[in-house]
């Protein structure tokens, strides 16, 4: 389900079971004014919410209305350049949430249900500053956008992946660099137990779907969208990227297109226009599961 959070508080989603948009409860049943704009992440049923101005954090599920004011971070302001990242472990019905900042100050905490605390955990690389709020969780690693400013003046568009390995709390100092063509800030997404990237080509307006090689690390390009869809997503910068399923959607946050990249059959298609009304929409996506049993 491609998820919407509205500047009203009010949740729109596509549900791809009956290909249609549809309605549900707001988040007005959090108890701070304007937390609904600031949904951080979400898994397992549950919403990561960041409530200004004191940034307090809370879980939520939003289909039992239940919600929860996790303990102050040690790092208390988060800011939009953060990257937050919930995982939920089905096994347990206990969840993680990695919040990290790479500019000034590098940080990374991270919060377990389970103990109910935060911890400080290894710095981000100091050579990197994160270039978008997507992330991707594969296989107990968890992957981020970023630049890399080792150089910035010889090379302003070098864009690379980085790697925090969640059992050990440290992030990899290796970065995944992309190919020098791609020039915009890429996003990341784990689809079908793999990570993906999606990266514009500026110069030949085009967007291509990337994997990663582990061995002998380098991208292979998946799949490319056709040129006939391009002006629907139009900038992959002011896109938001998510998957669902075996799909990738790319999300066009101003004119609020979808289209959409079926990894199975190496696809593509556009959903349905948005049936409701455009002005309270909000500039945030992502995938979500409704699930009743979900505790906060």
């Amino acid at each position: 389900m491609l998820f919407s959070v509205n500047i009203d508080g009010g949740l729109t989603a596509f549900d791809p079971r009956v290909h249609r948009w549809r309605k549900f409860p707001s988040l007005s049943f959090l108890p701070y004014p304007g937390s609904f704009s600031l949904v951080e992440s979400g898994d397992g049923g549950l919403l990561c919410v960041r409530c200004p101005p004191s940034s307090f954090v809370v879980v939520c599920n939003p289909m039992t209305r239940t919600w929860k004011e996790l303990p102050m971070s040690n790092h208390k302001i988060w800011t939009n350049d953060d990257i937050t990242q919930m995982i939920f472990n089905r096994g347990t019905n206990c969840y993680t949430i990695v919040a990290a900042h790479a500019r000034s100050g590098m940080w990374t905490e991270v919060y377990e249900s389970s103990s109910g605390t935060w911890s400080v955990k290894g710095e981000p690389p100091s050579s990197i500053v994160f270039t978008s709020r997507s992330t991707a969780v594969v296989q107990g690693v968890m992957y981020c956008a970023a630049r890399d400013i080792t150089d910035a003046i010889k090379y302003p568009y070098q864009y690379a992946i980085v790697a925090f390995d969640l059992a050990s709390g440290s992030w990899s100092p290796f970065l995944y660099l992309l190919p020098s063509e791609y020039q915009d800030p890429p996003h990341v997404v784990d689809c079908v137990g793999k990570l993906f990237v999606i990266a514009a080509r500026r110069s030949e307006n085009a967007i291509d779907i990337l994997n990663l090689e582990p061995i002998p690390r380098r991208w292979i390009k998946v799949s490319a969208m056709p040129q006939s869809m391009y002006g629907e997503v139009d900038s992959i910068t002011r896109s938001h990227c998510v998957a669902n399923g075996n799909c990738i959607c790319l999300t066009n946050v101003l004119l609020w297109q979808v289209v959409v990249y079926d990894v199975n059959d190496d696809s593509w298609k556009s959903l349905p226009q948005y049936p409701f009304n455009h002005d309270a929409l909000g500039t945030f996506t992502l995938s979500f599961e409704p699930r009743l049993s979900s505790p906060v």
